[in-house]
């Protein structure tokens, strides 16, 4: 079962080994769940939080039963369990490649995970005390949501003294892998404005790169580039931030779409 202070010391543990200071931790979900966290615990160690489907705590809208039920295939009700919380105006291969990730689990992860988003990880008493200036928390929340609603992320921002609150159009739970595009538009001004806040970077980057898999220079996670968009869907460069570092990852993904992954990063 996923807690709040394994989850936490899974993140900490990270940053620590590759020796990243103060970097900004973006998360979605459960990960904008423990971003919360994150701002309670460790503040002073992050420039900024950006919690994407972020609020204290959510109804669980369906039957957790059905995940581990020995008539049941684990995997397909894992699936079909956040199947409607995706934008149906998202472009479908990027919805059945979000699902085909949560069909990768093994038997008890996805419950697993669960305990920590619906049972321990309840902040709703605690977020009162989130500093934002120590370290600025903004709230990224999709329209298209039943699990975590604009109205939960509301809730909870209203609570905290200088959260921001960005509500994405015909965008759902996942929006960074499914749509992309649409939701990179909805990052950037964010990322601008995190890097406005720090004098030494410009408001211009250099040239984009090509990492290979593995390379250390792929993190800290900011951003998903979009498997198998074309170079016109990024953003225009003038509106990238010298230094600050985006990436990716490839999660697993079907074979057919295996040939469409990129790896990427700003310098």
């Amino acid at each position: 079962r996923l807690t709040s202070a394994s989850y936490t010391g899974i993140i900490m543990a990270f940053i620590e080994a590759l020796g990243l200071e103060r970097p900004v931790v973006m998360g979605c979900s459960i990960g904008g769940r423990i971003c919360l966290h994150l701002a309670l615990e460790h503040a002073a160690k992050f420039r900024a939080l950006v919690g994407l489907q972020s609020a204290a705590n959510t109804p669980r809208y369906y039957d957790p039963s059905w995940l581990a039920h020995p008539e049941v295939n684990g995997q397909v009700a894992s699936a079909a369990t956040v199947m409607g919380l995706m934008c149906p105006e998202s472009p479908e291969a990027e919805r059945w490649e979000t699902l085909w990730h949560y069909m990768q689990g093994g038997p008890g992860i996805f419950s697993g995970d669960l305990h920590f988003y619906q049972i321990d990880g309840d902040y709703r008493a605690r977020v009162k005390d989130i500093d934002t200036k120590v370290a600025p928390y903004y709230f990224l929340t999709g329209e298209y949501d039943y699990s975590c609603s604009p109205e939960d992320t509301q809730e909870t921002a209203v609570g905290i003294a200088g959260a921001k609150v960005r509500i994405m159009k015909k965008l759902g739970h996942f929006p960074m892998s499914e749509n992309p595009p649409a939701f990179i538009e909805e990052l950037l001004p964010v990322l601008d404005e995190i890097a406005a806040g720090l004098r030494r970077f410009s408001a211009a980057f250099r040239r984009f790169e090509r990492v290979p898999v593995g390379d250390k220079r792929l993190l800290p996670l900011l951003l998903q580039k979009p498997a198998g968009a074309h170079e016109a869907n990024r953003a225009p460069r003038a509106r990238r931030p010298r230094g600050m570092t985006v990436a990716v990852i490839a999660l697993p993904r079907p074979p057919a779409l295996q040939a469409r992954s990129r790896h990427w990063s700003m310098p």
